[in-house]
């Protein structure tokens, strides 16, 4: 089970949605080095929406940082309703990067969920009843089909992705806001530092 005072405590990531569902994600790294998605939310909504399910979660979860989708009219509010639970709101490094690469955006997604300890068990969890809408956007996310004559893309498609993104941006946050601290307990990838994307 996910220990709330572990190191870091948790951190979200907020896909903003004008023209399609906004959604958040909440994460946590135990003393362990396990990763843990917690909880995931997405919804048709407007910006004060999204501030109070975010500060609802930040209370739940005692989230310390939320990284956010560019807007300035989706993000101020956020930034204005979680400072007021002392939660800092960062603007997401929204690179993408590629699957095979663990400095990008989605290679680090996707080094998290094949985490393993080093007795080789588990080291990723998914609460699957809080994060029901997230499991499916994951089962569903992929590539474009192969086209004979074409190069093969690692950009995936950009189709209910919502939670996906939100992840990937609280994901990307977590590595950057706590490198030092995820490295000291066997939860980083085996990239140099200034590989890493933002920093």
């Amino acid at each position: 089970a996910y220990d709330a005072n572990g190191l870091p405590q948790g951190s979200m990531g907020v896909d903003f949605g004008a023209d399609h569902k906004s959604a958040i994600v909440v994460k946590g790294i135990d003393h362990f080095g396990r990763w843990f998605t917690l909880e995931s939310w997405a919804e048709p909504s407007s910006p004060p929406a999204v501030a109070a399910k975010a500060v609802e979660l930040a209370k739940k979860w005692r989230v310390t940082d939320c990284w956010s989708d560019h807007d300035p009219a989706w993000r101020w509010p956020l930034r204005d309703a979680l400072a007021e639970v002392d939660v800092a709101c960062y603007k997401a490094n929204k690179t993408i990067g590629r699957l095979s690469d663990p400095s990008g955006g989605i290679g680090l997604v996707a080094y998290v969920l094949n985490k393993k300890l080093p007795d080789g068990s588990q080291a990723c969890f998914v609460d699957p009843e809080a994060c029901r809408i997230y499991v499916r956007e994951m089962e569903n996310y992929r590539r474009p089909e192969e086209n004979p004559g074409r190069p093969t893309s690692e950009k995936p498609l950009k189709l209910n992705d919502d939670c996906v993104d939100a992840d990937r941006y609280g994901t990307v946050g977590m590595f950057l806001a706590h490198w030092d601290e995820i490295v000291q307990i066997g939860a980083a990838p085996n990239v140099p530092t200034t590989m890493m994307v933002g920093v």
